[in-house]
């Protein structure tokens, strides 16, 4: 079945180049996402819910907490599927984007998904590196598509910062299958993660602290780490809101799965995990602070959300950091996330359909012009600041409960502080965008009089609204916790 993503995935991408007519593109694509989709569900679900692991040839892999990214990235991409036939076919009819464009996007997305599984089913490390820059490689045309607006700039950042982390990634990719040679591993089995677990007893402490460096700031870059962060505001908030939403929800999920793969041998290595934790929580407190002080001060909503996702992949380095008692609400933490912000992003795109503009200070009274985009948006971010009944509020307790018993005081008023002034500025800025005005203009006069239609957009939004609920609840049950532990242990075997 792996092979099958594979096939379908790379049919799927040359389908966008093969009707004459633009409304066949869209029509094609969606059914050929729709069933590129089925298949990689139909793999990862398997590994997901039993002990059942899947090898292929030495080269593939899929495990427990393989299998969860895998699922996260097939959710994901379906959305996005389902909203870029409305949101591109949208922006071609108003001549945002001409035909090439969006034979263009319909290539690169079905490719962008096949990269992240790649990534999450890859034993080998270089072939996990590789798929990783390929992601930077085939979302940067994505980030430009527009050439307006500092796309161009953006995509220019995005890509030689990437490049440039993953590329350190690569040097401590190579010193990892160089421990894994002097422990005794030889050909493709030094660059096997399965293998390198098992052999990292006997490799060179000193030689896995520099790997795990390069490792660390490279993937770090990727996943967006303050102060490794500056490519992913530009970079989120240029794209289609579809990519956005995978861009900020799964891809920097993604990055950090890779990082906890090298983690998992560093510490085996090493004999402990406080090495690593120690950076995982530094970095992690370090994100989630300067996101707050981010987020207080912009002016953008969708950048708003992109300085977002750096402040969740803080929290999730923080749990990480705070050893085993931390990793399982830490994976909990990865499916709240993906779910609220790709959330989010959908709603982004649909209050950018409509107003034209990504300024927060441009927009009024979007209650009166949007009130079904509005209401769903509200709810998805009362689930991104961690309100119950929702995952990201289960996980979040979790983590501060973690830290205190860890006895780690400071760090655990940092994030409350931090946490206090993002929940301010999110409120701050919706309501200034969402609230009625007096001084309503008569563009937006004209808006507010035709009535917003019911469509797949929100209906994606409240099928998330509905899982982020049930998995709020699901994650309180002694069933939930023993799911995500069992999917936390497979991250070390």
């Amino acid at each position: 079945m792996p092979i099958l993503i594979f096939v379908i995935f790379t049919l799927t991408a040359i389908c966008a180049f093969i009707p004459k007519q633009a409304k066949n593109v869209f029509n094609l694509v969606l059914g050929m996402g729709i069933v590129s989709s089925a298949v990689a569900f139909y793999t990862m679900i398997p590994p997901l819910f039993s002990n059942q692991i899947l090898e292929l040839g030495g080269m593939l892999r899929i495990d427990k907490f393989s299998a969860l990214i895998g699922v996260l990235i097939t959710t994901l991409y379906f959305f996005a599927v389902l909203i870029s036939h409305r949101y591109i076919s949208e922006e071609y009819r108003e001549g945002i984007l001409n035909l090439f464009k969006v034979r263009l996007y319909y290539l690169l997305l079905p490719l962008f998904a096949l990269a992240m599984l790649t990534v999450i089913m890859a034993d080998n490390l270089g072939l996990l590196w590789l798929a990783l820059e390929t992601t930077t490689l085939v979302t940067t045309p994505l980030v430009a598509i527009y050439k307006k607006d500092g796309s161009l700039e953006a995509a220019w950042k995005y890509m030689i910062l990437c490049s440039l982390g993953i590329s350190l990634g690569l040097l401590g990719v190579l010193l990892l299958s160089y421990a894994g040679v002097q422990s005794g591993l030889s050909g493709l089995d030094s660059m096997s993660i399965k293998m390198l677990i098992t052999n990292a007893p006997k490799m060179i402490p000193e030689v896995m602290k520099w790997a795990f460096i390069f490792c660390f700031i490279g993937l770090g870059t990727k996943v967006g780490f303050f102060p490794l962060h500056t490519w992913l505001p530009d970079a989120h908030g240029r794209t289609p809101a579809p990519i956005s939403a995978m861009l900020s929800g799964i891809l920097l999920n993604v990055a950090l799965y890779a990082l906890l793969r090298v983690k998992g041998i560093t510490d085996i290595a090493l004999g402990s995990d406080q090495w690593t934790n120690n950076l995982f929580l530094i970095f992690g407190v370090m994100s989630i602070v300067a996101s707050a002080f981010f987020l207080f001060i912009q002016r953008n909503y969708k950048r708003m959300l992109a300085y977002s996702s750096m402040e969740h992949m803080g929290l999730i380095a923080v749990a990480i950091g705070l050893g085993p008692l931390g990793l399982v609400p830490a994976t909990m933490h990865m499916v709240a996330h993906t779910l609220s912000k790709s959330l989010l992003f959908f709603g982004s795109g649909e209050i950018l359909l409509h107003t034209k503009t990504a300024k927060i200070y441009k927009i009024k009274s979007l209650i009166n012009q949007l009130p079904k985009t509005v209401i769903l948006f509200t709810i998805g971010m009362i689930s991104l600041l961690a309100f119950p009944p929702f995952a990201t509020f289960s996980s979040e307790v979790m983590i501060l409960s973690a830290a205190i018993t860890k006895g780690q005081i400071i760090p655990f008023f940092l994030i409350i502080i931090s946490l206090s002034i993002i929940c301010i500025s999110f409120f701050k800025h919706a309501f200034d965008m969402f609230s009625h005005s007096e001084d309503q203009t008569e563009d937006s006069a004209k808006i507010a009089q035709a009535k917003e239609k019911f469509n797949v957009t929100h209906l994606v939004m409240i099928i998330q609204i509905v899982l982020l609920i049930a998995g709020g609840i699901f994650m309180f049950t002694n069933t939930g916790f023993d799911f995500f532990s069992s999917i936390a242990d497979s991250i070390y075997h």
